[in-house]
């Protein structure tokens, strides 16, 4: 008697039932059900058995990638019609050991098999009692390691050894003790795994290692963003999540792999923050309570609680399957094998598709999402038939009127406050499409030369606006640091919301790296506000008890011009040619290619180099002349007080990481700083005072003595110059804390009488020191030594209280 169950869970319910089996069976990787050694594989009514086995098949492959048991038995259930099938994995161990893409129960019709499965009629008592049997049966296949399931196997192997080590890991891999029943021992080599040795770390030097790029917690808060353009898709729309640079799949982790009714209560953390998940249980705590008393709380599925409407529903905040609409692609190798065990098999599609991978090369053929073959399908020598089949499958999402694209993307990007760069491999832009039709396109961009297009960020962004995101309902959920939309003009669009992150938690720097949903409507705003999130760690390795904090709201103000307008670009008929250049450290400099002719002047008091609109120590210097490589101008004693606050502007200290990579210098505020006599001077005080000041007196190379004239010392211009300005208090205090300091130094062993002399020169020359035995620092003359310290603690504080809010009322700070 056959039955007329509606649903295949309805079915599967009274299957495990009748079997005295908890219908709580492990449901993995969207399979029907693992059982002991059994994968079973449910259909209402199964119409064609080889497209349903090729399903299993697939499932099995996933698990063996996932560093899962291979069940022995696979067990295809047509419901309706109580008939089972039964085949052993071991005869499809070839096919489970073939790697597949995308969803499982897809593109299955051309699998064909000639091995006959054995028919279970559970209908009758003799059958249900075959099953029984059968499912008394605990036994798995065995797997060979490769390239491709070798991580997930390392991964499983740590986590039930945390004390283990690679080392324990390949004795493990030759010789299996713990895997013995799951896999054969390996006989390959290591060098087998050289372009991925750095997964098979423990979890500590993977983190070490920086094989994690975009921290959980942040990853968590942005897809808020992603839904957010998912709830605004126009109705009757499809759309697609694209992530064309998708490294490790990190950005992907918590998007929804089921329908919503089916996630359990248990299940939430994975796809939604905790104060969500507080607020919704909270609004049907009385549901609960009625309806649920008896049930195990953390089984109760959320189509359960939504029969019943209360004011929340989790329908508004997360949708169904959203893994499944998306789109990957990655380049390097490493990241492809990682990327394909965590989400291969739940979403739309990933690119270059298995078929391009293999373990002879650091980076996957067809994985250049800038190339031409990848933006616009032209067919390259080499490709696989299922790697164009994928981007031309791609492209027809792109033009469908009907199919909106969200791209979410953290691009790779040069980090400024530190020596790596993150998420990005070794390419060469020269001659790729992208940068090709970006250099045609830099006219349009603001403040842009060849540099922003061979920037890979910029190249990523701009092929986004230009190539996918195509209509008014598309969407860009951004990770990049500000700069593109402050500086470049890659983001007039509509700033719909935006979150700002501490870079320091992407194994960078602290910094800021914006997070922004926009959505493709041309708009050109002047401001924007985020909010500012922190982590708070707990103290802890484990980024699973990551929590956010939030600390303020932002603003983020829009800039046109860096402070090159002030930069003095006068010369004079005496001014004389020399041989003399200038290190960053205010020495002479020998040995060294020089750029740009020097020139020394009687006028000439220094050379100031301000370049760009970054605040960071790389971008200013303060020399007595000009410096090797040129790139900044010449300070003349008519005019320098006037360019002094350029040299304060770059000095921002940036006390914050929320300041970084926010606050750029510019000329945006015109002249109007040039009317403040007063900014002047104080400007005029900190530079002649500042530690960051490199100029020295010195005898030069030429046979010209190069006295240092921007210092309080005796007989300098600076010291005559401030003879004019009425001191405040603190001003008095700071010049006789310096002079306090140089009678000081006038003791010490090497001071040069016909020297003038500023902070600088003062701690690196005459403050001499030397480490003990315990590497710490023994000062010669701890009194000069505690006088410079007291005047850079006077004189950060004066810049604080004194010249910074200035320095942002007339935009040299922005």
């Amino acid at each position: 008697m056959s039955n007329k169950f509606l649903s295949e869970r309805e079915g599967q319910i009274k299957f495990f039932s009748d079997l005295k089996i908890s219908a709580d069976v492990e449901l993995a990787h969207n399979t029907d059900g693992v059982y002991r050694g059994t994968l079973f594989e449910f259909k209402l009514t199964i119409s064609d058995i080889n497209k349903v086995l090729f399903q299993a098949i697939k499932y099995l492959s996933h698990r063996r990638i996932k560093g899962e048991n291979v069940p022995a038995q696979i067990l295809l259930v047509a419901l309706n019609e109580e008939i089972a099938y039964l085949f052993n994995s071991e005869d499809f161990l070839a096919d489970i050991e073939k790697i597949y893409a995308g969803s499982a129960s897809k593109n299955n019709t051309d699998f064909n098999t000639k091995i006959k499965p054995e028919k279970v009629n559970y209908s009758i008592l003799k059958g249900l009692n075959r099953l029984t049997e059968i499912l008394d049966v605990e036994n798995y296949t065995k797997i060979h390691i490769d390239v491709f399931d070798v991580v997930g196997w390392a991964s499983r192997f740590y986590q039930e050894n945390p004390t283990a080590s690679k080392i324990k890991l390949f004795k493990e891999l030759r010789a299996p003790k713990h895997f013995a029943s799951f896999i054969y021992p390996w006989i390959g080599d290591e060098k087998d795994f050289k372009y991925i040795m750095d997964l098979l770390n423990d979890k500590q030097h993977k983190k070490e290692l920086g094989a994690f790029y975009t921290p959980p917690a942040y990853c968590l808060k942005a897809t808020e963003l992603v839904r957010k353009a998912i709830r605004a898709i126009p109705k009757g729309h499809d759309y697609i999540i694209l992530d064309r640079c998708a490294g490790t799949g990190s950005l992907e982790e918590f998007l929804t792999d089921k329908q919503v009714d089916d996630i359990t209560i248990g299940e939430l953390n994975h796809y939604i923050d905790k104060s969500l998940k507080a607020k919704y249980l909270q609004d049907k705590a009385d549901i609960i309570t009625t309806f649920y008393s008896k049930s195990n709380f953390n089984e109760i599925t959320i189509g359960e609680l939504e029969k019943h409407k209360t004011k929340i529903s989790l329908h508004d905040y997360i949708f169904d399957n959203e893994l499944s609409h998306t789109i990957v692609n990655t380049y390097e190798l490493k990241e492809w094998i990682v990327l394909n065990e965590r989400i291969g098999d739940r979403v739309k599609l990933i690119i270059p598709p298995p078929q391009e991978v293999s373990n002879k090369d650091a980076l996957v053929d067809g994985g250049d999402a800038l190339s031409s073959q990848f933006v616009t399908g032209q067919t390259s020598l080499g490709m696989t038939k299922e790697y164009n089949e994928s981007i031309s499958m791609l492209l027809g999402i792109v033009k469908d009127k009907k199919t909106n694209i969200i791209l979410y993307e953290n691009p790779p990007y040069r980090d400024s406050s530190a020596a790596n760069v993150e998420n990005s491999t070794n390419r060469t832009s020269k001659g790729a499409l992208v940068f090709e039709e970006m250099k045609k396109d830099l006219k349009n961009l603001a403040n842009s030369n060849v540099s922003t297009a061979r920037d890979i960020s910029n190249q990523f962004i701009w092929s986004g606006w230009n190539f996918y995101i195509k209509k008014p309902d598309d969407y860009f959920v951004l990770f990049s640091p500000i700069k593109y939309w402050k500086s470049l003009g890659l983001g007039e669009r509509e700033f719909i919301d935006g979150f700002l992150f501490n870079r320091q938690y992407f194994h960078a720097g602290p910094s800021a790296i914006s997070c922004i949903l926009w959505q493709n409507q041309v708009n050109s705003q002047e401001e924007l506000t985020l909010k500012a999130f922190d982590i708070d760690n707990k103290k802890t390795p484990e980024q699973e008890d990551d929590e956010l904090l939030i600390l303020d709201e932002i603003k983020i103000k829009k800039t046109h011009c860096t402070l090159e307008p002030y930069f003095d670009k006068r010369s004079f008929p005496n001014d004389r040619e020399t041989k003399v250049y200038f290190e960053n450290d205010g020495k002479e400099t020998t040995g060294r290619k020089t750029d740009g002719k020097s020139y020394v002047n009687e006028n000439i008091v220094g050379y100031l180099v301000a370049k760009g609109y970054a605040v960071t120590q790389h971008d200013v210097y303060l020399l007595r002349g000009t410096r090797y490589n040129i790139r900044g101008f010449y300070l003349r004693s008519d005019n320098f007080i006037e360019k002094l606050p350029l040299f304060a502007a770059k000095l921002y200290p940036q006390k914050n990481w929320y300041e970084r990579d926010v606050y750029f210098t510019t000329a945006d505020g015109g002249d109007c700083y040039l009317k403040d006599k007063d900014f002047l001077k104080t400007c005029f005080i900190f530079a002649c005072l500042s530690q960051r000041n490199h100029c020295r007196s010195f005898d030069g190379s030429d046979g010209r003595f190069y006295k240092n004239e921007l210092c309080f010392d005796k007989g300098t211009l600076a010291s005559s110059k401030v003879k004019n300005y009425k001191l405040t208090k603190d001003e008095q205090d700071l010049l006789d804390t310096f002079n306090d300091m140089l009678t000081k130094a006038k003791h010490t062993k090497n001071y040069n009488k016909k020297y003038t002399y500023g902070m600088y020169q003062i701690n690196e020359e005459l403050n001499t020191r030397f480490k003990n035995e315990n590497d710490e620092w023994i000062y010669d003359y701890p009194e000069l030594n505690t006088a410079i310290n007291s005047l850079k603690t006077k004189l950060a504080k004066y810049y604080e209280a004194v010249i910074q809010p200035k320095l942002f009322k007339y935009e040299l700070l922005k």
